[in-house]
């Protein structure tokens, strides 16, 4: 997959637990929230693996601003490997060495530099063959306390689906109406004066 080594993968789940058919609105929001949640994992790899090498707060800096700019366009490697309708639910899988497909997109000739010295490519050797994805849940967890809503869906819990055949997470969405109030301007002025009154 584009240079990426295969691996084990690394699948996130987004789950909603309702039958009714999705507006688009929602679904755009489902696939937000995959592509949003699928980004922290892959930005918490790429920081975990550049602490196991031992990179410089320099490189720490340049992959930071990097990054920042580059997550802003949908470009991860993942696959959607199901979409399943009962409860709603979408599935993704992450390439193993995501972190450093990010590094090499961002900040590759750093990369490449640095590992011409022998204890950063030992550092990155030992990261490659640990687990990579061992900060996924809390990168996960993390991210959710920062944004738990994605228009009217809202994260209600995260769940370590992981066993003996694969490493996940599923991310459990529930949905909440929304009651648009449209007031007319008089009404809004009245509102703002009341307000101000009790100040």
């Amino acid at each position: 997959m584009d240079g990426i080594e295969d691996g084990q993968e690394f699948f996130i789940r987004i789950h909603l637990d309702t039958d009714a058919n999705l507006s688009p609105s929602e679904w755009r929001r489902l696939i937000d929230c995959l592509d949003e949640f699928t980004k922290a994992v892959a930005r918490r790899q790429a920081y975990s693996l550049l602490d196991e090498i031992g990179a410089s707060r320099e490189i720490h800096r340049q992959a930071r601003d990097a990054m920042h700019s580059f997550f802003r366009r949908p470009v991860l490697p993942i696959e959607i490997t199901s979409i399943k309708r009962g409860s709603w639910s979408l599935e993704a899988a992450i390439p193993y060495a995501i972190g450093l497909w990010v590094l090499k997109n961002t900040i590759g000739q750093t990369i490449k530099d640095a590992y011409q010295q022998s204890s950063l490519r030992n550092g990155l050797m030992t990261f490659l063959r640990g687990n990579v994805f061992g900060k996924a849940r809390q990168a996960a967890d993390q991210y959710a306390e920062r944004k738990s809503r994605f228009g009217n869906l809202t994260v209600s819990r995260i769940e370590d689906t992981t066993d003996h055949t694969s490493l996940s997470l599923t991310i459990h969405l529930q949905r909440s109406e929304i009651i648009p109030v449209r007031f007319t301007d008089q009404q809004l002025i009245e509102e703002f004066e009341d307000r101000l009154r009790d100040v």
